[in-house]
């Protein structure tokens, strides 16, 4: 059954770019699990295939079309020079400042949460704070993790680490930002990833790279706040939990970066 449902979806759906494929994940992802669900409704195990996929489709369609909405709107290759921009106005007064290792063990548990929810990361054995001891020990001197903190705790944080150590990328890092759970939507990510990107243009990097799991539209959407831009899609890159998933690959390009003497 779900083979059959696999080719109506793509027909019902229409997939034709980019765009619409990252929009769409998030009801590919809530549809197969719904089908793999015993219907509540007897006369749902009368549906024909089309018939239970549009059904999905239509619950799913005010979130899908949000998605596709912004990222329309989104500029397309676009440059971003964060000295200018008030995406990078934080809007709360938060303290940032570098990770020391005794946040360590709380930046464990809320990556951790990120690992529990299968939707941030492709990690699926939770950390400690060993974890980020080794992590930072590793790190060159253009590479960083910051914290956010309120009130005395750490509400999220992030990370600036070279995308390769090959010379030819000396001027490219990618970027991570993790919040937790109980400070989600109170704006700390739009301030940690403000500092984050604040950090990059201050190693001398010029393009910054994120990677997203494609089911995660709120963190494309993020990310687009910020100027990143979708650059391609690696296709059922991922196997988690039984779910093939997509990874959505982003980039920022920012202006007037210039490189360390050492990365030349």
């Amino acid at each position: 059954m779900l083979n059959r449902l696999r080719i109506s979806f793509t027909e019902l759906v229409g997939i034709k770019t980019f765009d619409q494929l990252i929009s769409v994940q998030l009801l590919r992802r809530n549809f197969f699990q719904s089908a793999k669900t015993k219907p509540k409704n007897r006369n749902c195990s009368a549906m024909s295939d089309r018939q239970m996929l549009g059904r999905v489709f239509e619950e799913n369609r005010r979130a899908i079309m949000k998605t596709r909405n912004d990222l329309a709107q989104s500029s397309s290759n676009k440059e971003f020079n964060p000295q200018h921009s008030s995406t990078t106005t934080p809007k709360h007064d938060n303290l940032i400042r570098p990770a020391t290792p005794t946040d360590w063990d709380r930046m464990a548990r809320i990556y951790n949460e990120a690992i529990h929810s299968g939707r941030s990361t492709m990690d699926l054995i939770p950390v400690n704070a060993t974890y980020f001891r080794k992590l930072a020990e590793g790190f060159t001197t253009r590479e960083c993790l910051l914290v956010v903190e309120r009130a005395g705790e750490v509400a999220g944080w992030g990370i600036v680490k070279q995308y390769s150590d090959r010379p030819g990328y000396a001027l490219a890092c990618e970027t991570s930002v993790y919040v937790a759970e109980d400070y989600q939507g109170q704006g700390f990510g739009r301030t940690l990833q403000s500092a984050i990107v604040q950090k990059a243009w201050s190693f001398g990097y010029r393009h910054l790279v994120a990677k997203i799991l494609a089911v995660n539209g709120s963190s494309i959407r993020f990310h687009h706040h910020f100027a990143y831009q979708i650059a391609g899609i690696q296709k059922q890159i991922g196997f988690l939990n039984g779910i093939w998933h997509d990874i959505v690959i982003m980039q920022c390009i920012l202006t007037d970066a210039q490189p360390e003497e050492s990365t030349s």
